[in-house]
């Protein structure tokens, strides 16, 4: 497990950082309406987050980063991101992880996250790593949901454990609507069928008398 470095505002690996960030969420350009927080983004404002909130890495060089806010009895993650080359090695669990040791660590129920409807190989992945989701978002100007909201309890780390603030609100698993029963016919041999039709047709239409 790759050591995580805490960033305060002075850290010189910021601008690595935010360079990570813009490379991993470039992929939304286009994908997503509206377009991604991303672009508002600038060192300055990283910064600025950095004495605010909690940013993150697994030390230099930077593949991997996310930034923890506390948000009423959760602790949000944004903006992680994981380096190209690095995707698939679970550095993206290992970070979560963390964040949900965090948020023990601050007295908080769990970790909460956002991201956007048209991700739903995001969502898949959250999913199977514990986070439930508890909201759908409209973003300012939409009349259609843009965002989903999930959140993963502390302690949990398999798929379908809730945060106890929702356990009685989002069942784990909806139970299953009983499919009507169906009768399947038996199929006639396509041999026999076509004896049949021969049949049939000849004693409609007799041949005509030989002359």
């Amino acid at each position: 497990m790759p050591n995580l470095k805490r960033h305060d505002p002075t850290s010189p690996d910021l601008p690595a950082i935010l360079a990570l960030i813009r490379q991993s969420f470039a992929f939304m350009d286009g994908v997503v309406s509206p377009p991604s927080t991303v672009h508002l983004l600038t060192e300055e404002s990283l910064r600025d987050t950095a004495t605010k909130a909690e940013v993150w890495s697994p030390g230099s060089p930077i593949i991997g980063c996310m930034i923890l806010t506390p948000k009423d009895d959760m602790l949000y993650l944004g903006k992680l991101a994981v380096a190209d080359h690095v995707r698939g090695t679970g550095l993206a669990r290992v970070l979560i992880d963390h964040a949900t040791e965090r948020a023990a660590a601050l007295g908080l129920s769990g970790v909460e996250l956002g991201t956007r409807i048209e991700l739903t190989g995001n969502q898949r992945a959250f999913e199977k790593m514990g986070f439930v989701e508890v909201e759908r978002e409209c973003h300012p100007g939409f009349d259609r949901h843009t965002a989903i909201v999930y959140r993963r309890a502390v302690g949990a780390r398999e798929k379908g454990q809730l945060c106890p603030k929702i356990q009685t609100a989002t069942p784990a698993k909806w139970p299953r609507k009983k499919r009507p029963e169906t009768r399947s016919w038996p199929r006639k041999p396509v041999k026999k069928a076509l004896s049949s039709c021969i049949q049939v047709r000849a004693k409609a239409n007799p041949p005509p008398p030989l002359a």
